[in-house]
């Protein structure tokens, strides 16, 4: 093989191998997190604005610890938009287990709010929960996004 010959085949495998890995600037994924809604503990009005207490269940599937730095969760109850969350507070999973946490989601709008209310009325709901977990791995920041549905029995809570 020449020297020339020698190079492309060099430049080709460089370019491939940059190709394939993406530059390093893709964002990382992250599996085996999973998140979803266990209960809803709360649905109350106070000062002109109603909360809806949420109680979500992490799940660490991975063989290791987990820190999570960050959390943006989005619910719906029965396709009616509950509301979002930026959650900055750190949250740790241990390997192979689950926690769980409350979310509070704050509901601007009195229409909104109705419906939720009508909707839990009815004793049983239906969720779509989508998240976006940020997760530190040294000085790289990997995501997760499990989303989840489902249904909850909301037949104890007091409106």
């Amino acid at each position: 093989m020449t020297t020339v010959s020698r190079l492309r085949f060099l430049s080709a495998a460089l370019i491939t191998l940059l190709v394939i890995t993406g530059c390093g600037i893709t964002n990382k994924e992250l599996a085996g997190l999973a998140v979803e809604v266990e209960g809803i503990r709360a649905f109350r009005s106070s000062g002109g604005e109603t909360e809806l207490v949420a109680t979500l269940r992490y799940h660490n599937e991975t063989l290791r610890p987990i820190g999570i730095k960050e959390m943006n969760l989005k619910l719906e109850l029965n396709g009616i938009n509950v509301g979002k969350i930026l959650w900055k507070k750190p949250l740790g999973t241990m390997s192979m287990s689950s926690n769980t946490q409350d979310a509070i989601f704050v509901i601007k709008s009195d229409s909104t709010a109705a419906q939720i209310r009508n909707a839990l009325s009815s004793g049983s709901v239906n969720y779509r929960l989508e998240t976006e977990l940020t997760v530190m791995s040294g000085e790289d920041e990997i995501y997760a996004r499990p989303n989840a549905t489902g249904s909850i029995n909301v037949s104890n809570l007091s409106l």
